[in-house]
């Protein structure tokens, strides 16, 4: 079982702050941009390109080099502050010409990890701000449920530290419980890892180290599941998804990280795949669990729409959209 005697957060434990917004009219194409301003402490995918590796053009974005690649280096659009990120992060043309909508929600973190030279760069932050904005949102269904949000990142923009983000943000909201899903157990490890890097130490436990039938007794934290655990059961019949939900409560945080793996929810033969989607999909269900709080992340979500079935949180169907069907779901 789980030592929890370390403290939570070492030297940041007592340095969660608001993250203030400032709105202001001088950027260059006439939108507003968003200041840090800290209080007082209390396949369409972005790719991180070593700057060697980058055309002359695009490592000159105000010069007379190659106009076009220049175009498409990745910057925060309405975000200024923070930590410069470390790599070169450039998107696909067709993402290039859609801005992100003006970020409202200021999320809580340490001071010390978002401010300039910190840990977290501004383009992790940037995702921290509007996984908190789609949470704040409802899909348009009877449910009421809140809305999630998709995070495409490639290599090298560091989604692990993205992630953490996330769940720092509600920590410091109260809410405290985690599951966070992946593709390997042994993928814990990075998770850990990272933690040591922010100097956090969040409580994180496999769900293996608990039977389908006993009770998770880590009081909060991260409960770290393989997409194969989460079909399993014993063999009186306990499921894993039944212990999972019980243990989130109502407000619980889900980490879809590598959430392809249930792209075949939607698919024409049954299969382990399929389970697997079913699963992801029973977990979120809109009318069981309208408040928990869901993040996809995956740099390859989709070659075919119909593998974004699972992704049942994010609005693209359902009442009051375009496609209309009987429930959210």
């Amino acid at each position: 079982m789980l030592n929890q005697s370390h403290p939570e957060f070492g030297d940041t434990s007592a340095t969660a702050v608001a993250f203030t917004g400032v709105f202001t009219n001088n950027s260059p194409d006439g939108g507003a941009k968003v200041s840090v301003i800290t209080e007082t402490e209390g396949d369409g995918n972005k790719t991180a390109v070593p700057s060697a590796a980058l055309t002359p053009g695009q490592n000159e974005r105000n010069g007379a080099g190659d106009a076009l690649m220049g175009e498409n280096l990745y910057e925060c659009h309405h975000l200024t502050g923070g930590s410069k990120h470390p790599g070169r992060i450039v998107e696909t043309p067709g993402l290039a010409n859609i801005k992100p909508p003006r970020p409202t929600y200021r999320p809580r973190l340490p001071k010390k990890l978002i401010e300039n030279g910190g840990e977290i760069s501004e383009i992790q932050l940037e995702r921290i701000i509007y996984a908190g904005q789609a949470h704040e949102s409802l899909l348009s269904c009877d449910a009421a449920a809140r809305a999630g949000i998709s995070i495409g990142d490639g290599t090298g923009v560091g989604k692990t530290t993205t992630l953490l983000g996330i769940i720092l943000d509600n920590w410091f909201s109260g809410r405290r419980r985690t599951v966070w899903f992946s593709v390997k157990s042994d993928l814990i490890k990075a998770v850990r890892d990272e933690m040591q890097r922010l100097k956090i130490h969040i409580p994180i436990q496999l769900v293996g180290d608990y039977k389908p039938e006993e009770e998770i007794t880590l009081s909060k934290g991260i409960v770290f599941c393989t997409y194969g655990s989460l079909i399993a059961k014993s063999r009186k019949g306990h499921r894993r998804i039944d212990q999972l939900t019980k243990w989130l409560g109502a407000e619980g945080i889900l980490i879809f990280d590598e959430g392809h793996k249930a792209k075949n929810f939607f698919a024409e033969n049954e299969r382990t795949s399929t389970q697997t989607g079913a699963a992801v999909v029973e977990i979120q269900d809109v009318e069981k669990f309208p408040d928990y709080r869901v993040i996809y992340s995956s740099a390859t979500a989709a070659s075919d729409v119909r593998h974004l079935a699972y992704m049942i949180r994010l609005g693209l169907w359902g009442q009051g959209t375009p496609f209309a069907i009987e429930n959210c779901q």
